[in-house]
C-alpha cells in the first residue's frame, strides 16, 4: 500500500502565463508560483490565504509588485549591481596606488558615497539623468558646492565602474558622462628660466 506525499498537489489553478496557485496536503493556505523570466526559474511562496478568491487577488499582487521592482532601476541579480562592479575595479587596482585609495573613498563615503546612491541599482539602467542628479545631490548636503575637480572625481569613479560592466557585457555602453568644469591651476614657484 503506498503512501500519498504531503506535498502532492490537491487544487491547481493557472491564473495567466507564468502565475498560479496551488494547495497541498501539507497547508491550509493556497501557495503561488511565479515564474522568473529574469531567472529562468519559479518563485514559490504561500499567499497565505485559505480563501481561494483571496489567494488569487494576493497572487496577482505579489506578481505586480515583483514586476514593477523588476522594471525599475534595483538589479535583479548581485552581479548586475554598481557595487559588484565596484568592487570588480577595485580588486583590480593595485592596492599601493593612489587612485585606489582615491577611489575607495568616493566609493564608500558614508554620508554620500558614490556606492551609497548606485550601489544597489543596474548598471544596465543608469543614466546620464541619474548622475546629474547625484552630483546635484552632493551639492545639496553641502554649504557651498562641490570643487571642479572633486565633482569630476566622482564622474571618473563612475565611468571606471560603467567600463567595467560594458567589459563583462552587461552594458552595452557607457552613458554619457556629464560635462564637468575644470580649471587648470598651475603650480607656483616653478624653475625660473635664466638668461
Amino acid at each position: 500500500m503506498s503512501v500519498e506525499s504531503p506535498n502532492k498537489m490537491t487544487s491547481f489553478r493557472q491564473l495567466r502565463k507564468g502565475l498560479s496557485i496551488y494547495k497541498t496536503g501539507r497547508s491550509p493556505f493556497w501557495m503561488l508560483r511565479l515564474r522568473d523570466p529574469y531567472e529562468g526559474r519559479y518563485i514559490v511562496r504561500s499567499t497565505k490565504e485559505v480563501s481561494r478568491v483571496e489567494a488569487i487577488a494576493a497572487a496577482e499582487e505579489y506578481a505586480d509588485s515583483f514586476f514593477r521592482k523588476a522594471n525599475g532601476v534595483l538589479a535583479l541579480k548581485q552581479t548586475n549591481s554598481f557595487e559588484y562592479f565596484a568592487t570588480q575595479m577595485l580588486k583590480a587596482q593595485s592596492p599601493r596606488a593612489q587612485t585606489h585609495d582615491s577611489d575607495r573613498k568616493l566609493l564608500y563615503r558614508q554620508k554620500d558615497g558614490i556606492i551609497r546612491h548606485f550601489g544597489d541599482h543596474d548598471v544596465a539602467k543608469i543614466t546620464t539623468r541619474m548622475i546629474r542628479e547625484y552630483l546635484a545631490q552632493l551639492d545639496q548636503t553641502r554649504g557651498k558646492p562641490l570643487a571642479d575637480s572633486t565633482r569630476a572625481k566622482h564622474v571618473i569613479v563612475i565611468r571606471k565602474v560603467l567600463a567595467l560592466a560594458v567589459e563583462d557585457g552587461v552594458l552595452k555602453a557607457i552613458p554619457v558622462m556629464p560635462k564637468q568644469k575644470t580649471t587648470d591651476t598651475p603650480r607656483h614657484g616653478g624653475v625660473s628660466k635664466s638668461c
